[in-house]
This record gives structure tokens, sequence and C-alpha cells, in this order.
């Protein structure tokens, strides 16, 4: 069974040292985000890639948090009335192979340190899929497949060449790869 995040820690999902290695406007950029595109970030959590994802979009297009945890969701509207006064992310409290978003209506989609945590990789990238509009961008950054002083264990991570592995298996054209300090690596895809 793949290793899940457990709501109760979620002061872990925005802190300084995560903050510098994964700046949220500056990484939604760097895996080419665009102020016209209409955002899926499943396994948003707290938000902590949703909510800046306005500044770029300047909240004229849609965007979706996308999680099974109905907490971590309450808590990203919450933060985002907080941080921006306005309620404009459309959350949707969704099963793991089931996201219940119209399909084809994504342009980009992105999944932070999400895919080490299911169990049938394949089922859910065709779900993601199924909601994304053609041409669309996936984008998936997740853990090293290394030791590092945090994360999940070493055996629940899944490499930068499996991500790119699966992607192509199911039909996607890997467009990109990078890394994010000595943790994190980016793959980008387009359907």
């Amino acid at each position: 069974m793949a290793h899940k995040f457990d709501p109760k820690h979620m002061q872990k999902l925005d802190n300084p040292e995560r903050r510098k290695i994964l700046p949220p406007i500056e990484t939604l950029k760097k895996l080419g985000f665009k102020p016209n595109d209409v955002l899926a970030d499943i396994g948003a959590g707290i938000g902590y890639f949703t909510i800046p994802s306005l500044q770029i979009t300047d909240s004229k297009v849609e965007t979706y948090a996308i999680d099974t945890s109905k907490e971590m969701l309450d808590h990203l509207k919450q933060r985002e009335l907080e941080l921006t006064g306005k309620s404009h992310i459309q959350t949707v409290l969704t099963d793991e192979y089931d996201i219940k978003l119209t399909q084809s209506v994504i342009t980009f989609a992105l999944m932070v340190n999400v895919l080490h945590e299911i169990d049938d990789k394949k089922r859910f990238i065709i779900e993601v899929k199924k909601i994304m509009a053609i041409h669309g961008k996936l984008a998936i950054l997740d853990w090293q497949k290394v030791e590092t002083p945090s994360g999940p264990p070493l055996f629940h991570r899944i490499s930068m060449e499996e991500t790119k592995s699966l992607l192509q298996e199911v039909g996607f054209i890997v467009v990109s790869d990078m890394k994010f300090g000595d943790e994190f690596y980016g793959v980008v895809a387009i359907k």
C-alpha cells in the first residue's frame, strides 16, 4: 500500500525550507504555467500552489483544487480568504480514481508529491488525462528516489525515469524534466 500524507501534519506543507526549494510562483512558471491556463491542482492540500496561481492568472480563469481530504480543502478555502480576501478557487472533493470534473476542461494539471501516494499509478494517470484538454500540460513534481532527510520512505518513491515511462505508456508526450534542489524532480508532459 502506498504511503499517504496525514492531514494532521498539514503545517509541514508550508515552511521556510519548502519555500526556499519550491517557491510557488517561480515553480509554477518553471513548469510552464501561463496566465490563461485552467489549473487543476490534484492533491492540492492546503493550496500551497493553488492560491499563488491566482497571482499568475489574475483570477481570470477557472482554478480547481482537488483533494480526497475534506479537511485539507476546508483549510485551503479558509487560507484563500485570509490571503486574498476572495473566494475564487473551486474545491473538488474527489475519490482517488474518480476526479469528478468535466472531461477535457483542464489546460494545466499539477500533481505535487502525489504520484508516490497512489497504488495504481497507471489508472490514476488515465483518470487525470480524462479531465485535460487536448494539448493540455501535466506537471508532476515528486520526491527523488534517493534518501533525503524528509519525505516518504525510499521504497514508496517513484523515480523520474519511472514517471516519464508511465506518462509515455498512457499516451502523454514528455516535453521536459528538471530538478528542484536535491529532493524533488519535475516532469512536464502534453496530452
